[in-house]
């Protein structure tokens, strides 16, 4: 069972969740070109705790997070989902 938009915006709050098509897509590739699955959210986490939460319900669910820093440079696909049902980090 994988994460649900309101589970995640129970912990991260409503704002700091997205399942845009340009934000996905942004998280589908990095600077070094590799491709992999685009995301099915983007949560821009606000701390530790928030952090905290997400993996506990993440290792729950059986959901996979992807960490990214907003920062670059990201060129070695380690920021790139391998499965459409991952969730990015930031």
């Amino acid at each position: 069972m994988m994460l649900t938009r309101s589970q995640l915006e129970e912990i991260a709050g409503p704002g700091n969740v997205s399942s845009e098509p340009t934000a996905l897509e942004a998280y589908a590739a990095d600077q070094g070109f590799v491709r992999g699955l685009g995301p099915a959210f983007v949560v821009k986490a606000d701390g530790l705790e928030t952090v905290k939460r997400l993996v506990g319900v993440a290792r729950k669910t059986g959901t996979g997070l992807v960490p990214v820093s907003s920062g670059g440079p990201h060129l070695h696909g380690d920021t790139v989902p391998g499965t459409s049902e991952a969730v990015i980090v930031d």
